[in-house]
């Protein structure tokens, strides 16, 4: 219950009150050594700190949160606190340290069918690509992962529009106009194993 109010207060940008909802919900869960809720509180701990602005303390406490998942076997898990944290040192200018993390993410989140996961991985690679000098790269994989989520359902929330935002603006510059029509189209008739090994070999 408390991690739930937890979400709510982040979702309302009422930090501190989130804050006090996953301390009382990490105390619990080293109480009872349940290892896996752990990781997950911790996860929520480093977005609260990442909405204030505190960057580096969110980057130590999802390097905790993926140490953890690791202890647990929580491949899922990982998964999502690895991404949760290549994205956070993508977006401060670290693509080099970015993608390794992201990479584990994506290698994870596809083996366990998770297909939600297996497209933020390629949205935040397509950026990456975008940035480091392969634009048609970087637009295939951003296709396949439209293609995906207007086939899916799956509805990018708020917080991931900027990052959206940032990567076509990447693109836009790297690309004629037709020259990314023509990639994001590619992309989204590429299917998603395919956009998955493309997206293997993107590097900083």
């Amino acid at each position: 219950m408390t991690t739930n109010l937890g979400v709510l207060h982040v979702f309302a940008s009422d930090y501190a009150r989130a804050q006090e909802q996953y301390e009382a919900a990490e105390a619990i869960w080293r109480e009872l050594g349940d290892v896996r809720g752990l990781s997950v509180v911790t996860q929520n701990l480093a977005i609260v700190h990442e909405g204030r602005g505190d960057f580096e303390r969110a980057a130590e406490l999802l390097e905790e949160s993926v140490a953890l998942a690791r202890e647990a076997g929580a491949p899922a898990h990982m998964a999502s606190t690895l991404h949760v944290l290549g994205s956070l040192v993508a977006r401060r200018g670290d693509d080099a340290r970015a993608v390794p993390l992201v990479l584990e993410s994506l290698e994870l989140s596809h083996a366990a069918g998770e297909g939600v996961a297996t497209t933020e991985c390629l949205e935040t690679l397509a950026g990456i690509a975008a940035r480091g000098g392969d634009p048609l790269t970087g637009a295939t994989l951003l296709g396949a992962a439209d293609a995906y989520r207007d086939t899916t359902g799956a509805v990018r929330q708020p917080d991931e529009r900027p990052n959206i935002d940032a990567t076509v603006a990447a693109l836009n510059d790297g690309l004629s106009p037709d020259a990314l029509a023509v990639a994001l189209e590619r992309g989204r008739r590429t299917d998603l194993a395919a956009a998955v090994a493309l997206a293997l070999d993107v590097r900083a």
